[in-house]
């Protein structure tokens, strides 16, 4: 069953982050087996991330899946973008320290991002915009 991370809605769209259980787990870069070690004591908290844009009547307009996701709780995962630390998120002054180019990955954010992309996409392809019904989108969703 997924766990909700992080759930946004407007009058007629539904942005939901969750988590769904990792089946195909590849720890092969995992050298000091640190990784290993705190999933299998609970210290770490290991799933597969999907990122979805839904309608007003729960058809999936839009999803994205990153899987092998490791972090200390779901909490981490959907805010460590927003660390109040500086140094710990894409700002200018981590740049300034790190150099111009430096970026810090927040797979979260891009994912957000992600979905609501491909769901204009979608909207765009089956002329549904503004979406009023979900008459031209087929899968609908229990949320």
């Amino acid at each position: 069953m997924p766990e909700p991370i992080w759930i946004f809605t407007t009058a007629n769209f539904t942005v939901r982050v969750d988590a769904l259980p990792e089946e195909d787990w590849d720890l092969s870069w995992d050298e000091t087996g640190d990784a290993k070690d705190g999933l299998e004591s609970g210290r770490y908290l290991g799933f597969c991330a999907r990122a979805r844009v839904l309608d007003g009547e729960g058809a999936v307009l839009s999803e994205d899946y990153l899987g092998n996701c490791i972090y200390r709780s779901l909490e981490e995962f959907g805010s460590s973008h927003r660390d109040p630390d500086p140094l710990n998120r894409n700002s200018s002054i981590m740049r300034e320290r790190r150099g111009g180019n430096a970026v810090i990955c927040h797979y979260f954010p891009d994912m957000v991002r992600i979905a609501c992309r491909e769901a204009r996409r979608t909207l765009r392809r089956h002329g549904c915009i503004p979406l009023r019904s979900s008459a031209c989108i087929t899968e609908q969703v229990t949320p």
